[in-house]
């Protein structure tokens, strides 16, 4: 038995959990509440309007539709986006 084998593991993923949670807290703190370039701010309009053509997922405006009625403007957007990316990495065992 190694001595890796005798430590307990049950820290290794608290950590990584940790460390997820304070990028997720950090990105929205550093770029909250988000850049509209030209191409999102039309495919925010066409959500808003609920008004879908094939320049965009029309997916993803039909989201951005709702989480502009909940919270307008970008920041939703940021936080659906950055919660998809941090709990992928927590979730995979970074």
């Amino acid at each position: 038995m190694s001595v890796d084998d005798k430590q307990p593991r049950t820290f290794k993923p608290a950590i990584g959990y940790a460390l997820c949670l304070a990028g997720f807290v950090l990105t929205l703190v550093a770029f909250a509440p988000g850049l509209m370039s030209p191409d999102s701010i039309d495919q925010w309009q066409q959500g808003r309007a609920w008004s879908f053509n094939d320049v965009h997922p029309p997916m993803m405006s039909a989201l951005w539709g709702i989480f502009d009625r909940v919270w307008p403007g970008p920041f939703l957007m940021l936080v659906f986006h950055n919660l998809l990316f941090w709990s992928g990495a927590a979730l995979s065992g970074i």
